[in-house]
């Protein structure tokens, strides 16, 4: 777990904020003594902006990260070492990992993904990423290496965990967020549309239950509209075909390769999936007049 003065999701007050205040400043000095001006004031501005907003607003709508604590020590010692390195900012952690930890909370994830919008970056950047990953005592092995793809694996005593690189597409809704220990995470907006592509493109059981976790308060008819936006290829249709495959995956939670933190049902999702299903499927009827 990442402790800041702002990983708790409480509510605090006058005297509590003050208190934090000035933990939060002696804790930016030790911890980014060596950063930038410009890049401490960025995180400086995201994080009270995050503490700001639990303080004035009782329920704010899920739109800033927020630790959930759920990171493997390895994870956190990664996380750490990434921050470090020269162009990290131009990357962005995502994926299941992301959406868990600093949003939803729903599920354990051991992945770490980053993307990043500038072409060219990946390949050198992996260079690096090895190098001081080895200087640091950590062992990596590459398990993949091209122009805009890079997988890696990572270990330490007996926890493994594997790293991807990659280029994703430039269009964006909002822009990541700057957050502890200094790297950037995908926003909320374009980590949920990137899951429904997710499921559209795969329909895995990991995808499934982080795409239900999300629509328990996001619109589907807004993430179908986004979708199709961010990727011009995004077919209702084929769509329709994916949330039917959700058919075939086991009855038994046991059975799906995921941990889960909240209560679920698998029948459940696969009900609701065919009804989306066919709810899609009556829309792309021709009309009778």
């Amino acid at each position: 777990m990442v402790l800041t003065p702002f990983s708790d999701a409480g509510y605090c007050s006058k005297r509590c904020f003050m208190e934090r205040l000035m933990i939060f400043a002696v804790w930016i000095w030790m911890k980014w003594r060596n950063k930038s001006i410009i890049s401490i004031y960025l995180y400086i501005l995201n994080a009270c902006g995050v503490l700001f907003l639990k303080y004035d607003m009782p329920n704010p709508k899920l739109t800033l990260p927020n630790s959930h604590g759920l990171l493997t020590p390895l994870q956190q010692v990664f996380l750490q070492v990434f921050a470090e390195l020269p162009d990290q900012e131009q990357f962005y952690l995502t994926g299941g990992t992301a959406l868990s930890e600093f949003y939803l909370g729903h599920r354990l994830s051991y992945d770490l993904d980053f993307f990043t919008g500038v072409d060219g970056l990946v390949l050198p950047f992996s260079f690096q990423l090895e190098e001081l990953m080895k200087q640091q005592g950590l062992h990596i092995r590459v398990l993949r290496r091209f122009a805009s793809y890079v997988e890696l694996s990572v270990s330490q005593e007996e926890e493994i965990l594997k790293i991807d690189l990659a280029l994703d597409s430039p269009f964006r809704f909002e822009p990541p967020v700057l957050c502890p220990p200094g790297i950037q995470v995908n926003n909320f907006s374009d980590l949920c549309v990137d899951k429904l592509l997710a499921y559209y493109g795969r329909a895995e059981p990991r995808d499934a239950v982080d795409l239900y976790a999300i629509l328990q308060t996001e619109s589907f008819d807004q993430l179908l509209e986004r979708a199709a936006q961010k990727d011009e290829g995004f077919d209702t249709y084929w769509f329709a075909i994916a949330l039917n495959r959700c058919l075939d995956f086991p009855d038994e939670p046991e059975q799906w390769p995921v941990n889960m933190l909240i209560q679920w049902n698998p029948q459940q999702i696969k009900k609701l999936f065919e009804s989306w299903a066919v709810r899609l499927m009556e829309r792309l009827k021709p009309s009778n007049s």
